[in-house]
């Protein structure tokens, strides 16, 4: 669009035209006593609500505004042109002030505030910059996990055991989203359909709040980071945890697990140790997959767990069962770990495949068991499992007679190479490789 044409000061002749495309704005120049120059210039133009006259002392303010309103209606913004000076001043200054922020946005968020806190919307500003600072910084789901495995493992937290089996989904889910955008709602519903079980309808409350636990520690670490308002409950502790129905404890027969350790020797011998620390020493998942053979004294009968929540009754020395110590003297040290990867996971499989029954976590519950009815003293188990006593005592009691406890204790190496035909293995699997590896 070309700028409005006027003429020159030399050869200004009034009423003076001021052009813009279609569209003139006409200045007119008549005396006025009042004014030093004795001349005052109005500016007419026509708008959709009729004629509008402006009047100036000066020339070349009454020219510039009408180039200006020309300009305007040219480009068909006819209502600008309603604007004084000072209104356009002020519109500006407003769009100075908002620093290239769409004014209408800014005027809307202000009203928003201004509905929510009333006439203190200064104070709760303040309050809010006191908790928050500047602002939240700005941070992707799959940035923020980067980042927080990172510190813990700077930290020297294992982020495999637990947070590998939540983060890494969630990241495939929200990977570009905005931590700060995602609403309790949209957490929720994505831990009920990433976790349900094939052929399942519902997912498993107890998975369900695993996970929950590993994301509000994440959110949590978030919030402290700066990525989201401090001083605020986090989206996903809004989500509420699944009620778990009491689970009933799954152990191993004694025949079983005479089974599982004459198996192991059989056939995966570099799982026989995993065997030993999760049946005879009661070892968690975690420890077993952790433990050091430089934190074993099997001269003494001592086992210091290598890793284990700190603060809590799992920071301790087990004092090892004689069978224990047994089976460890045949077990050949292939690392510096007891365990393989996964031990526990790969030993189960084993069982299970063999045919045995073998409930989750069943080695844990086992010894503690059988420990309890073997000695009959539940402080005892419970200090020796790194456990509190009420959780033995509400658990564990009375599950297993005394004979058997004294039987599963009893299950050294001699006794379950003695030990006869296992209904478990079908096929003879077992009598093949026993003959194999000659084992008796």
């Amino acid at each position: 669009m070309k700028a409005p044409q006027t003429t020159s000061p030399r050869r200004r002749q009034y009423p003076l035209k001021v052009v813009s495309g279609s569209s003139h704005v006409t200045v007119y120049k008549t005396a006025h006593k009042t004014n030093r120059s004795g001349w005052t210039y109005t500016v007419a133009y026509a708008s959709q609500q009729g004629r509008k006259r402006q009047k100036f002392a000066q020339a070349n303010a009454a020219i510039e505004e009408a180039r200006i309103i020309a300009a305007k209606l040219s480009a068909g913004q006819v209502e600008a042109t309603e604007l004084t000076r000072g209104q356009r001043d002020e519109y500006l200054e407003a769009r100075r002030m908002v620093d290239g922020y769409p004014l209408i946005s800014a005027l809307k968020e202000w009203q928003r505030a201004r509905e929510l806190c009333g006439a203190n919307l200064l104070i709760a500003a303040q309050e809010w910059h006191a908790a928050n600072g500047k602002g939240q910084k700005y941070i992707t789901v799959a940035e923020l996990v980067k980042e927080f495995l990172r510190d813990k493992e700077r930290s020297g937290v294992d982020t495999r055991a637990g947070y590998a089996r939540t983060l890494p989904r969630l990241v495939e889910t929200f990977a570009q989203t905005p931590v700060h955008t995602l609403s309790s709602q949209a957490l929720k519903e994505w831990l009920h359909t990433a976790f349900t079980q094939p052929g399942q309808k519902h997912v498993n409350a107890s998975t369900f709040n695993s996970h929950r636990r590993r994301m509000v520690t994440l959110w949590r670490w978030a919030r402290d980071e700066g990525y989201l308002p401090r001083r605020a409950q986090t989206e996903i502790e809004q989500v509420k945890p699944l009620r778990e129905e009491s689970a009933e404890i799954g152990i191993l027969t004694v025949d079983a697990f005479a089974a599982i350790l004459k198996l192991a020797q059989a056939t995966q011998p570099g799982l026989l140790a995993t065997a030993v620390l999760a049946g005879f020493a009661g070892l968690r998942r975690t420890e077993v997959l952790a433990q050091r053979w430089d934190q074993i004294d099997l001269k003494r009968g001592l086992l210091t767990v290598t890793k284990a929540k700190r603060n809590t009754p799992s920071m301790r020395i087990v004092h090892l069962c004689p069978t224990a110590v047994e089976w460890l003297l045949i077990c050949g040290r292939r690392s510096e770990l007891v365990s393989p990867a996964w031990g526990l996971d790969h030993l189960r499989k084993l069982a299970l495949d063999a045919g045995i029954p073998c409930p989750d976590n069943a080695f844990r519950h086992s010894f503690i068991t059988y420990r309890v009815a073997n000695t009959g003293n539940v402080d005892e188990t419970a200090l020796e499992a790194g456990n509190s006593r009420d959780i033995v005592f509400k658990h564990y009691r009375e599950l297993v007679s005394r004979e058997d406890g004294a039987a599963w204790f009893a299950l050294t190496p001699e006794k379950v190479r003695s030990l006869g035909k296992l209904e478990y293995f079908p096929k003879g699997e077992l009598k093949q490789a026993v003959a194999k590896r000659q084992i008796g």
